[in-house]
């Protein structure tokens, strides 16, 4: 939220100077002069106002014996002398009698007159040099964008400084800023990237050990899910897989988040130049795009960014999940970007753009070499069925005399191709959609079957427990009643004898 303090002085100036100075016709029950204040700003124009004199409204002859070094007598019996006595009251009679002698009609024309010219000046100087200030570092301080110590200041920072030294438009430093960001994350990306890379590498050996320690919690079984966790920490540790370093470039999310706030705030005010700082048709960075077209390609962005794998190259998520995500954030994304200012707008694009080049490059054999990264494990399809060696591949040759002809061959495939050619992109991102669907609601119905699997574990477990505390009662109730029987046969053989 932008501080209140951003233009205070400016607003209340403003405000004084709308307002009309009415003539003071009533006394308001008081023999003195009604006392009218001046804002702090004008202060100056006091000792210019004639025939005023600035006393208490109600203890003004008081104040005018009290301010007297000579009339406190500290409970003193000596009498005060004549000089004194009478200095105070000529003064005391003066300041009666210039006070009776102003009108309230003339003292209001006076008031009016003189606040008037400073109350132009002020706000001649609020509406036409407020857009003049030199822009220095801390300006933006001085304009009320002060957020003590976190993100938001770290990107105040680094904003104002590229756009005083380097004089670059606003858009231009917007830009400049994301990219100085996505350079600095850089390798801890690249770490990223080989720590997922490595994860890929060993999940065909630890996703079976992972499934098997679900079903041991599942069934209760304590022992054996630390014996699998054990084993599989062994095996992420001797593949140099950790896991902090794949939340480093969190980093870039406060960044975002810093980035976001600053900007909305600098376009609330706004800040100086920055509605004339844009390019094209996004002239004023203050209000969103007109076209929507900055927010529509930060979504495509974002959805060929998940495509090649995320921002490391590599996302080991399952495929249902993976694309539940290719379309469901650029839907948020464009959700929650449209009503945004374009400099926010500007940010996220540029950001996403340089997100996409990135995650390209992580892909490419020749810049992992480079960097000494792990190579990417081929991906394989999931509904492949696995090789077997006891089946081979028959090669057919195609008989002689084809059942059809030449003619209606070609005109059957012609058909399928003009077909085929009608669908074109719609119908691959209508089948893609319907996949994607279909793939959440498998997902959900196995989720249901887990779900309801734990809890039929849960349930006979209960049940075990309740049936095995019951047992150990009925044995427990018997024994003390065999114990019970053999203390009365005791008694009864005692009492015969």
């Amino acid at each position: 939220m932008i501080p209140s303090r951003g233009l205070r002085w400016s607003s209340q100036t403003i405000g004084i100077g709308r307002r009309r100075i009415q003539p003071v016709t009533t006394r308001q029950f008081s023999s003195t002069p009604a006392q009218h204040r001046a804002h702090g700003l004008l202060s100056k124009n006091r000792a210019s106002l004639p025939g005023t004199t600035y006393t208490a409204l109600r203890f003004s002859q008081t104040n005018t014996l009290v301010r007297n070094a000579g009339s406190i007598r500290f409970a003193s019996t000596t009498p005060l002398p004549a000089s004194t006595l009478a200095t105070n009251a000529s003064s005391t009679s003066e300041a009666a009698s210039s006070a009776a002698a102003a009108t309230p009609t003339q003292f209001a024309s006076e008031v009016s007159s003189n606040l008037s010219s400073s109350l132009d000046s002020a706000t001649d100087f609020t509406s036409e040099s407020l857009y003049n200030i030199p822009e220095h570092i801390g300006y933006l301080h001085e304009l009320g964008l002060d957020y003590g110590w976190g993100p938001t200041s770290v990107m105040q920072f680094i904003i104002e400084h590229i756009h005083v030294y380097a004089g670059t438009p606003w858009w231009v430093s917007i830009s400049l800023a994301a990219i100085a960001m996505r350079a600095v994350l850089f390798k801890p990306y690249v770490d990223a990237a080989e720590n997922a890379a490595r994860m890929q590498t060993i999940m065909p050996i630890t996703k079976p050990l992972s499934n098997k320690m679900q079903e041991a919690a599942k069934a209760g079984d304590n022992a054996l899910v630390m014996q699998l966790r054990g084993e599989i920490q062994m095996i992420t540790r001797r593949a140099g897989v950790k896991l902090w370093k794949g939340a480093v470039p969190m980093v870039q999310v406060f960044a975002g988040y810093g980035t976001f706030v600053l900007l909305r705030a600098m376009s609330n005010i706004p800040v100086p130049g920055l509605e004339t700082g844009g390019f094209l048709w996004i002239y004023n960075l203050t209000v969103p795009d007109p076209f929507f077209i900055l927010p529509l390609a930060t979504s495509a962005v974002l959805h060929w960014v998940l495509r090649k794998g995320g921002e490391t190259g590599a996302m080991n998520l399952s495929p249902e999940m993976t694309k539940a995500m290719i379309w469901g954030f650029p839907a948020l994304s464009l959700l929650f970007t449209w009503w945004l200012p374009a400099s926010v707008q500007i940010s996220f694009f540029v950001s996403g753009v340089l997100s996409y080049i990135q995650s390209s490059l992580f892909r490419q054999p020749w810049f992992r070499s480079y960097f000494k990264m792990t190579p990417l494990p081929a991906r394989k399809d999931p509904n492949a069925p696995a090789p077997s060696p006891y089946r081979g591949d028959l090669k057919i040759a195609a008989p002689i005399n084809p059942v059809l002809s030449q003619s209606e061959l070609n005109s059957r495939f012609q058909g399928a191709g003009a077909t085929q050619g009608k669908k074109g992109v719609i119908g691959g991102i209508a089948s893609e959609i319907r996949g994607t669907l279909g793939g959440v609601v498998e997902k959900s119905r196995e989720k249901m079957r887990d779900s309801n699997e734990t809890n039929q574990a849960k349930r006979e477990i209960r049940e075990r427990k309740a049936y095995e505390e019951k047992r150990r009662a009925e044995i427990k109730q018997a024994r003390e009643e065999e114990e019970r029987l053999r203390r009365e046969a005791r008694q009864a053989r005692k009492m015969r004898k």
